[in-house]
């Protein structure tokens, strides 16, 4: 997963890393194909967190085909709050919601 900051959807530093290893994975697999799936904790309306999960996941996959992976090899969707990992009753819980996730198909 990638993290992100509340209402945010910059790349963190660590996250770049992240995906850049991803990206050479990625490189070395050519068949392979990426579903990145954007997604929020319930801070703010249904509206923003649909439109930020989306963000978030196009951030993805902006970074991965700035890294040379074709953009018909990632699909991008967000999915707002309708996916928690956790609850969204503390802190931890909502940072651990505010993340992009990925199906990896060969």
């Amino acid at each position: 997963d990638v993290q992100f900051a509340t209402k945010k959807s910059q790349l963190s530093p660590k996250a770049e890393v992240m995906l850049q290893a991803l990206a050479n994975r990625m490189e070395r697999q050519p068949q392979a194909t990426l579903d990145i799936e954007g997604h929020t904790d319930d801070v703010g309306s249904l509206r923003e967190n649909q439109a930020l999960s989306v963000a978030r996941a196009q951030a993805v996959k902006n970074f991965l085909t700035a890294q040379g992976v074709a953009p018909n090899r990632l699909s991008a969707a967000g999915f707002g709050e309708s996916r928690p990992k956790t609850d969204n009753n503390s802190a931890d819980g909502r940072s651990v919601n505010r993340r992009t996730e990925f199906s990896w198909r060969d």
